[in-house]
This record gives C-alpha cells, structure tokens and sequence, in this order.
C-alpha cells in the first residue's frame, strides 16, 4: 500500500508541476519513501517464538504491518472498554428513563 501511496504522489506531483505525465517519476519512487502527513515509524524490539515468525514468515507477512494493526485495535479496544466503564452510570441512568418515559418523540415515530 505504501509504494501505491509513494507512486501515486510521485506521478501527481510531477503531473502537477510542469503539466505533463512523468511516467519516470512513478517508476523511480522509493518503496520506503515516507508519505506526506504519514506518521514516522519508530523502531521497537519485539521478543516472540521462533515458530510464530517462522510462519509469519512463510506467509508472507509483513510483520511491522501486522504489528501496527494489532496495536492499533488492541488500543481502540481498550479506549472504547475504558469509555463504557467510565460513562457506564450515565448509561444505565439513561436507560432507566427510557424504560421508564419512553423514548423522545416517540410519538411521532412513523414505524
């Protein structure tokens, strides 16, 4: 994904800046040229067993990608528990008025 990302702005700057196609430009993107307002990765050591990167490896993953997006949802994950413990009164107050009223306006519901 990101040498399409690094190709495709390549091929719109150089389209952008005299006007004219620049197929040169697409083929000579860098693959690890970093995309603008792309975050800059930083470097982590990670232990795990030899067998689980022995497969990883086999199946063509690649692991930064990989590690990032368990990290990303692992975090939202998280975010989103943390936000339904702190706001779970607020929650189960609103709940108990509905039970109890009715929701708003549901008079005017046409279902």
């Amino acid at each position: 994904m990101r040498r399409i990302c690094n190709a495709l702005h390549s091929y719109t700057t150089a389209f952008v800046n005299d006007g004219t196609k620049d197929d040169a430009s697409i083929l000579s993107a860098e693959p690890n040229t970093p995309t603008p307002n792309a975050p800059t990765p930083t470097r982590v050591t990670l232990s795990t067993a030899k067998t689980v990167l022995a497969a990883a490896k086999d199946a063509g993953l690649t692991l930064s990608r990989r590690t990032e997006e368990a990290l990303a949802a692992a975090a939202k994950a998280e975010r989103n528990r943390r936000w339904t413990a702190d706001n779970r009164d607020g929650i189960e107050a609103h709940n108990r008025h509905v039970a109890e009223h009715g929701l708003l306006l549901e008079t005017y519901r046409t279902f």
